[in-house]
């Protein structure tokens, strides 16, 4: 950011920095073993909990969209790529 406010200001003409980008240091398998698993899940309680949370503190669709999420296990790019002849009624 401080570049592109000295080429507004003129006082450099070029970002030196447009193309660099931060080297990854790739991981070997054993610091991917040695890492602890995180969990990415709530448990029970805390998605009951969470689901009171958004249908009674929350905008008015974010309950149905948590629960949609919540019970098909659906991410939410697949849930924003729905449409109404995705979803079968009768089954």
């Amino acid at each position: 950011m401080i570049f592109r406010k000295a080429i507004e200001f003129e006082l450099i003409k070029n970002d030196p920095t447009q193309f660099v980008t931060v080297p990854k240091k790739p991981k070997t398998i054993e610091e991917l073993e040695a890492e602890e698993e995180e969990i990415k899940y709530l448990e029970k309680e805390e998605l009951s909990l969470f689901l009171k949370t958004s249908k009674e503190k929350g905008l008015d669709k974010d309950y149905p969209v948590f629960l949609l999420l919540a019970y098909t296990g659906m991410r939410a790019g697949e849930m924003l790529a729905l449409k109404w002849k995705d979803i079968d009624f009768e089954e």
